[in-house]
């Protein structure tokens, strides 16, 4: 059986017009400039500040365009949209009446081309391997998912769920995705594209990355004691902060965190603690490999 988890329900944005292509290109981070049949483009929605809001799924139908947002983010998606279309850009946002369940497909090898999304009889499917590696997503109606039998997909429970995301180093929204923290942190530079124009906190984007500003690194962190902290919880180097906890997930021995972490603090050799309820709970931490962006290699244009 194939494990599956679904991330709650959302509704698709329908983007149409003769350039909804350019409109939408110049207010995400990803080139969405011209996207072939049947492609699916991974994008991010950030703030003048550049930190991360939403990843966004682009799937290009032809005559017209699907965002696919997080589950509970499509209002505030189209209304950050909304905001920037003007009538010269000859293109039209509708928030689509339908409700869809946002399913992800575990150790899903299923597809014969990256970046193309395909129908089946359970739904609307592509993979998101760059952000869960191994995995795909499924947009699905009601019905649908359970026309293909039920019998046939294991349920996974949430802390199954997110014990595997978090030993993958995948940022969920609303956990890490919400506003507070910059792309480069995030490990998302996957889905920035440095050769396109501008977009909204573009500019601090591409300065972070070409100065090597980015102070912190996502990592998985794990502690035996079983404590929960308030979330984001704070990890100290003895006296001198060294990062947070953003999500956390109850395992067999203990807890696993996605920690936010001061590189040049944490490679200093200091033993890591958790704040928690007055007292330092010892942890331990596994740096992620960093991202890389698409497009320019160096220098991004700022």
């Amino acid at each position: 059986m194939k494990p599956i988890f679904s991330l709650g329900n959302t509704q698709v944005i329908r983007v149409t017009g003769e350039q909804r292509h350019d409109f939408l290109n110049r207010i995400t981070t990803n080139d969405l400039q011209n996207p072939s049949s049947n492609s699916v483009v991974p994008t991010l929605l950030t703030t003048e500040k550049g930190r991360v809001v939403d990843l966004i799924w682009y799937l290009e139908w032809g005559h017209e365009s699907w965002l696919v947002p997080s589950p509970g983010m499509s209002a505030e998606i189209y209304q950050r949209l909304d905001q920037f279309l003007f009538p010269m850009d000859k293109a039209g946002l509708a928030l689509d009446a339908d409700s869809y369940h946002l399913i992800i497909t575990m150790e899903d090898a299923g597809f014969s081309e990256t970046g193309m999304w395909k129908e089946t009889a359970a739904g609307i499917t592509w993979p998101v391997e760059e952000w869960f590696g191994g995995c795909g997503l499924m947009l699905s109606r009601d019905g649908e998912l359970d026309a293909t039998g039920i019998q046939q997909h294991q349920f996974l429970a949430e802390d199954e769920f997110h014990q595997l995301r978090l030993e993958r180093g995948v940022p969920l929204t609303g956990s890490e995705m919400n506003g507070q923290y910059h792309v480069q942190e995030l490990g998302l530079l996957w889905a920035v594209n440095f050769s396109k124009g501008c977009y909204p906190g573009q500019e601090v984007v591409a300065r972070i990355f070409n100065y090597e500003k980015n102070q912190r690194r996502r990592a998985l962190v794990s502690w035996t004691e079983f404590v929960a902290p308030e979330l984001p919880a704070k990890i100290v180097c003895g006296a001198e902060s060294a990062g947070i906890i953003t999500s956390i997930a109850r395992t067999k021995g203990g807890f696993l965190g996605f920690g936010l972490l001061r590189e040049k603090v944490v490679t200093g050799g200091c033993k890591l603690s958790l704040e928690f309820d007055g007292r330092l709970v010892p942890v331990t931490h596994e740096f992620f490999p960093p991202s890389q962006p698409k497009g320019l290699k160096k220098k991004a244009a700022l």
